[in-house]
């Protein structure tokens, strides 16, 4: 179910492959990190506080 260009179906030059398998990366990247901010706000809103224990406690 992957939309992006895919090097092994469109036999395209190495450069170009390169170039389009990194944009899809870029793109990945930028989505991943617009919803990591979404769910950090959301948390925020909740009031959230992880406990977290400290270091030696087990």
């Amino acid at each position: 179910m992957r939309s992006g260009p895919r090097c092994h179906l469109n036999h395209r030059s190495p450069k170009l492959c390169l170039r389009a398998l990194q944009n899809e990366y870029v793109a990945r990247q930028k989505k991943s990190e617009a919803k990591q901010k979404e769910l950090s706000e959301i948390i925020d809103v909740l009031g959230y506080i992880p406990q977290v224990p400290l270091d030696g406690d087990e």
